[in-house]
């Protein structure tokens, strides 16, 4: 799964945001990965403020392009990602990953 700090790839020029994460070898293959991208919303004359979910995506490959999902407004994004293999078996979700658009991502929670 994610290490090392580099689980976001961010092309500042041309706006380009993708998670990636490692593969996770399992005889039962394929695996697949599910991997669900919330927003941060800041509390607003509209509601409270607070994590809000963008996204619940299942994909084979080891990255997935997260652009379209991105929001104005919402400057702090957090993401996790679970493994299925062909027998059904999965894994627990991970730890939650941070990252602000398009700047250096982090691993700390705020």
């Amino acid at each position: 799964f994610p290490v090392n700090n580099e689980y976001v790839y961010c092309e500042e020029a041309a706006s380009v945001v993708t998670l990636r994460w490692n593969e996770v070898t399992d005889p039962s293959t394929p695996v697949q990965y599910t991997v669900t991208l919330e927003g941060y919303v800041d509390a607003s004359q509209d509601g409270p403020g607070g994590w809000q979910q963008l996204a619940r995506q299942t994909t084979s490959a080891t990255q997935l392009n997260v652009t379209s999902l991105i929001q104005t407004g919402r400057l702090s994004y957090r993401w996790q990602i679970r493994a299925e293999d062909a027998a059904g078996n999965s894994s627990d979700m991970s730890e939650w990953f941070f990252f602000r658009s398009c700047e250096t991502p982090t691993a700390v929670p705020y």
